[in-house]
């Protein structure tokens, strides 16, 4: 809690995260921000008839951006999903909940079982597992990409990019690196596809940085003006809709199966 206060502290003034918490013993030049009329990310597109690839990028780039100022304080949330991410009408993305960020050292990577300790109410760290949580090794800011990775393929596909009927089955894909790009949309940017494929490399060390994310073609052609961006590729929300009703469904079932929050 120490670090999440520090951290909170020294980021109050950046607009791509804030966190709002009521039982924490904050200093007295701590300004405390609340943020209302926020959806979570996915919520904010279900509200809509049809959403663009373009958004999504636009909304993944606030999300890279963030994750490269934590990283360069040497600092990884490691619970990045569309649940921690709050968007307001004007496109806005807030990153919330450091409730499992952590310091860490380059080249250092944090030991598993040190991470299950402080999260111990949490059902997951990150959904689904990355390939190094799975393997029992040790997680760092590549653990974020991935996040980002499993985000973006939820947006751009409204399904698990490891998508199978048992969770032994899609822990032995995420391992093998078998990424399900036909449950996508079709149409889909050749940038698109490469973004995902690259932050969901099985390997952590053959994933983009943050910082190298941020150069990304694909990414830095949606933060372009409007009127010279790429054709847009519009989705219907009608999958999107079913795939949140069902994470909504399976967030009850856990919460009924260890009879408290999920977080």
């Amino acid at each position: 809690m120490r670090l999440f206060s520090v951290f909170s502290l020294n980021c109050s003034s950046n607009n791509s995260y804030d966190d709002f918490s009521e039982n924490t013993d904050l200093p007295r030049n701590f300004t405390l921000v609340r943020f209302n009329l926020n959806s979570e990310m996915i919520c904010f597109y279900v509200l809509r008839d049809l959403y663009a690839e373009s958004n999504v990028a636009e909304l993944l780039h606030q999300i890279v951006s963030a994750a490269d100022y934590l990283h360069s304080r040497r600092v990884i949330h490691l619970d990045l999903k569309s649940d921690n991410m709050l968007v307001d009408d004007g496109n806005h993305l807030k990153i919330i909940d450091f409730g499992s960020a952590q310091s860490f050292v380059p080249g250092q990577p944090l030991n598993i079982e040190h991470i299950h300790g402080f999260s111990d109410s949490k059902v997951y760290i990150v959904l689904p597992k990355a390939p190094e949580i799975l393997e029992g090794q040790g997680v760092g800011p590549e653990t974020d990409i991935w996040a980002i990775g499993v985000l973006s393929f939820i947006m751009l596909s409204a399904d698990s990019p490891f998508y199978a009927e048992h969770s032994w089955e899609q822990d032995k894909n995420i391992k093998k690196g078998k990424i399900q790009f036909g449950r996508c949309y079709p149409g889909l940017s050749e940038g698109a596809l490469n973004f995902m494929k690259n932050s969901l490399n099985n390997k952590s060390w053959g994933r983009p940085t943050s910082a190298e994310c941020l150069q990304n073609p694909w990414l830095r052609a949606h933060r372009a003006p409007r009127k010279v961006r790429p054709s847009k590729v519009c989705f219907s929300t009608d999958k999107l809709r079913a795939y949140l009703k069902q994470k909504e469904e399976k967030r009850e079932q856990v919460c009924t199966k260890h009879q408290g929050p999920f977080f």
